[in-house]
């Protein structure tokens, strides 16, 4: 399901607690509305509040940690296939059919990463490690460098290439990191819970009624914000390819 989508349910089930525990109001007896047990529920609200809080700034924080995570070894992606492309300028006429197949490579990767849907392994596994990479390597090996200068420029590639592949596992790894469904479905519990004992207590006026609309669309926000954290190369916080397409144009040069 996507993040928005979620949200928009979320902000939908805490506004409708809070306006759901006006009507609750109502209907309870007056012992059930005085200063004593107003006092409890404010302090059994506060308790979930402060554990909601507790929960949604560790999300935040994990998720951007996911993200820059995932947003370096991009980087750093591009930046080894530049090396290794920049090792076969230097080698000589012979490494041309290489140079032209890690184009190739690097753009396939590129379209699979930034494709509109969320990253995930089925999408990273065929395309780097597997094929491509796999490819440049056979040849490379398959030169018969001439000095040692090309023997240099050689194992430089092959080393490089080595650091692709770890990159590119990392990156599987990373884009599989998910939060638990669990986590989701207790934090909205928890906000909804909040939102029903504000409402409980609260006066009926249009006033009210907006605070607390803004409230739950605030809520409603951080946890889009933590959805949108860990797809890092899809929806409205997607990662730029920017910098990926920069070193891919440097490519055959």
């Amino acid at each position: 399901m996507q993040p928005i989508i979620i949200s928009i349910v979320a902000f939908a089930l805490m506004f409708g607690a809070a306006v759901g525990a006006a009507r609750v109001r109502a209907a309870l007896p007056d012992e059930h509305l005085g200063a004593e047990a107003k006092d409890v529920v404010a302090r059994s609200i506060g308790f979930v509040v402060t554990l909601a809080a507790l929960v949604l700034s560790l999300l935040i924080a994990s998720g951007k940690a996911s993200y820059d995570e995932v947003g370096a070894r991009l980087r750093q992606l591009g930046s080894e296939f530049v090396l290794i492309d920049r090792a076969m300028a230097h080698y000589g006429p012979d490494a041309a059919p290489i140079r032209e197949t890690l184009w190739r490579t690097m753009t396939m990767v590129r379209e699979r990463v930034w494709s509109g849907s969320e990253m995930n392994a089925e999408k990273l596994t065929p395309h780097l490690p597997a094929l491509g990479i796999e490819r440049v390597e056979a040849m490379i090996r398959e030169l018969a460098p001439a000095n040692e200068r090309q023997r240099v420029l050689q194992s430089e590639a092959l080393s490089g290439l080595r650091e692709i592949k770890r990159t590119g596992w990392l990156l599987v790894e990373l884009s599989e990191t998910r939060m638990p469904k669990v986590f989701l479905i207790i934090i909205i519990l928890w906000l909804v819970i909040v939102f029903f004992g504000f409402g409980l207590f609260a006066p009926s006026n249009r006033t009210v009624s907006a605070a607390l609309m803004f409230c739950a669309l605030c809520a409603a926000c951080a946890i889009f914000l933590i959805l949108e954290l860990y797809a890092p190369v899809s929806g409205l916080l997607a990662i730029s390819p920017r910098p990926f397409e920069i070193s891919l144009s440097q490519l055959g040069r």
